[in-house]
């Protein structure tokens, strides 16, 4: 049986950063925007085919459907991927 010892809840918001070299971005500056789009569609297909995406994640990882269903039920919806801004 699992627990949770520690959490993070409320100490600061969950950040996931992309991260890109200065020379690809130079060199294609459209596909920083495109990538950050591409995110941001495939989240709203996770959120509205949350039990295709939990199998999807069980087969690949070996995680039980509720483990997985649990997981992309408790992430930030949606993600908005955005460039980064002062908030951050």
């Amino acid at each position: 049986q699992a627990r949770v010892l520690a959490s993070g809840k409320g100490l600061s918001p969950n950040y996931t950063f992309y991260l890109a070299a200065p020379n690809f971005v130079k060199q294609y500056p459209k596909a920083v925007p495109g990538l950050i789009k591409q995110i941001n569609q495939a989240d709203k297909w996770v959120q509205s085919h949350q039990a295709e995406t939990a199998s999807a994640i069980g087969q690949s990882t070996g995680l039980k459907p509720a483990t997985s269903d649990l997981f992309i039920k408790r992430r930030p919806r949606p993600s908005s991927a955005a460039p980064l801004n002062s908030k951050v």
